[in-house]
């Protein structure tokens, strides 16, 4: 928010933002020419170009130049050979368009700034602009709160007394801006401490100044449009992000210059930090680098045979030149598209498709073709596994990153209860009496859509001699450590008459993919062990408790 008073650069565009709401005045340049119609309705006659709420008039022409000069060192067209550049005056093309108020002459007046600021947000502002400071005020207080609930960002020069940053720079939603010397240290006017988020230069600041002249200025009035333009700039090349997000960027992105501490301070989230001069030096290249949308390659994770898959590259930057893996074929490309097939539906696997272009590489990961095998059944470790009589088992197969979306079981020995279709299904085992042994199998395969891999089979035996289970797992799930131990000492003794099962004995821990985690042995008399998981990641896994001649399985959760 500026005080603007002349034209910055009467070129091919208007760097004003023009009111779309109220009628054009007859001369663009006679605020009195307007039609005297409040046709926006908003209480305020022909503000076509701004308001001066010091007046109460649309004429925002004062004779006082600091608001032009603010304005300048935003907007001022840049590359036309004319006078100054500003910040974010376009590249011989538009640049930021400013919404201008005037909210006192000779000075500030504390009680208008709300109004301007509420204003600037109904007129869709994206950045406002103060150079100036006044007593503390709750209206200003909630005007700003204001502007930051509608993703405005506020920006405010920290002030020229060399003490503690003023009001309203000091309000922790405004971005404080102090000023630096040629030699990069803070000028020795500039306010500075615990309020102070960025620095900009602040000494010898050339702008537009009143009637068709430029002036030089010291000041961090000055110092603070150059961090508005910076905002403005970041917008300009992704007006997507937040208001927060920018702040977050532009004081990231500062330079820590001068030879200060930049110590570390508790509640800076933007990296480290000093009173005298804030995150640092703003850096305009930077910020506008950091913001910039990166470049992403859209396109299917799944390739098949047909139809051919198209990927396109969006944020490209520059030429750019594609790459694909051995098992993709190009078909046609351009500088942000590429259309590829498979060389063999059934020779495909793990692939890419990646796009180079000036210092930067981008890669999409693909699937081609038909899943692979699974790797493992979680519930089933080995074959030769022991299973009781009429018994219930849970069994999972591992569903990987290859497009799988279906799943087909068959078991031998046994009757699929539930979960046939999905990943995970509950089987009941069949029934045997006696010294018989029954055939066990369960086969797992995964499609997708391209079709479905071959079967993973395991296999084991269904006996009478497994009874119920004699090791409880707990707690379960867990996030720290797990403990196994003997459970029922009545249900060992029955169906164990050798008492291999009095003790743990070996435990081993499996992940979801069939890899060994953790092994533990106990002696042979031990009846709990103890294991620390905490540095195992968050998953399902699978235990297994060697107790003798039976190995006794339990699915653990780890949270």
């Amino acid at each position: 928010m500026t005080k603007r008073l002349i034209g910055l650069g009467n070129d091919n565009y208007q760097n004003i933002l023009l009111n779309s709401g109220e009628d054009i005045w007859n001369d663009p340049n006679d605020p009195s020419t307007g039609n005297g119609i409040d046709d926006d309705n908003n209480g305020l006659i022909d503000d076509w170009k701004g308001w001066n709420y010091a007046n109460n008039s649309n004429d925002v022409r004062t004779p006082n130049a600091h608001g032009t000069l603010v304005a300048g060192i935003v907007s001022a067209k840049s590359n036309n050979s004319i006078g100054i550049s500003g910040l974010a005056g376009g590249n011989n093309a538009d640049g930021v368009n400013i919404l201008p108020y005037c909210i006192g002459v000779n000075a500030p007046i504390g009680a208008l700034i709300d109004d301007a600021i509420i204003d600037a947000v109904d007129n869709g502002a994206r950045v406002i602009q103060m150079s100036l400071n006044v007593p503390p005020s709750s209206a200003i207080d909630i005007s700003i709160q204001y502007a930051i609930d509608n993703n405005v960002i506020v920006i405010c020069a920290s002030g020229n007394a060399g003490t503690a940053v003023q009001y309203p720079a000091s309000n922790n939603n405004v971005i404080s801006v102090g000023g630096t010397d040629q030699n990069d240290l803070r000028a020795n006017f500039s306010n500075f401490g615990n309020n102070l988020d960025i620095v900009a230069p602040g000494v010898g600041i050339r702008s537009t100044n009143l009637m068709n002249t430029y002036a030089t200025q010291d000041g961090t009035s000055f110092a603070a449009p150059q961090v508005s333009a910076v905002a403005a700039l970041i917008l300009s090349v992704n007006p997507n992000l937040t208001a927060q997000q920018v702040r977050n960027i532009i004081e990231s992105t500062a330079q820590k210059v001068g030879g200060y501490a930049y110590t570390n301070t508790s509640g800076r989230p933007n990296g480290t930090w000093d009173d005298e001069m804030g995150y640092g030096l703003v850096d305009a290249f930077a910020a506008v680098q950091a913001a910039m949308p990166q470049p992403v390659i859209t396109g299917a994770s799944l390739v098949c045979t047909s139809p051919n898959q198209t990927y396109t590259l969006t944020n490209a930057v520059g030429s750019v030149t594609w790459q694909v893996s051995n098992n993709l074929q190009i078909i046609s490309s351009s500088n942000t598209n590429i259309t590829v097939s498979p060389i063999s539906v059934y020779s495909g696997g793990a692939g890419f498709v990646k796009a180079i272009m000036a210092g930067t590489t981008v890669q999409k990961d693909v699937w081609i073709g038909i899943p692979s095998v699974p790797s493992s059944i979680l519930g089933f470790c080995c074959n030769g596994k022991e299973f009781g009589s009429e018994s219930i088992y849970e069994f999972t197969v591992r569903a990987n990153n290859q497009g799988v979306n279906q799943f087909n079981w068959l078991v031998a020995g046994g009757t699929i209860l539930e979960g046939q279709g999905t990943n995970t299904i509950i089987v009941k085992t069949a029934k045997v009496t006696g010294s018989n042994k029954v055939y066990f199998d369960v086969s797992a395969r995964v499609g997708n859509s391209c079709g479905w891999s071959s079967y993973l089979w395991r296999s084991g035996y269904v006996t009478s001699g497994v009874g119920p289970a004699i090791f409880s797992v707990y707690p379960n799930p867990t996030d720290n450590e797990v403990t196994i131990s003997v459970a029922d000492i009545q249900a060992i003794s029955e169906t164990d008459a050798t008492n291999e099962a009095i003790s743990v004995g070996e435990v081993k821990i499996y992940d979801f993919f069939g890899s060994v985690k953790k092994v533990k042995k106990t002696n042979s008399d031990q009846k709990s062990i103890t294991i620390n998981v905490s540095d195992l990641q968050k998953g399902t896994y699978l235990i297994l408790i060697n107790r003798g001649t039976i190995t006794e399985s339990h699915k653990l959760i780890i949270e």
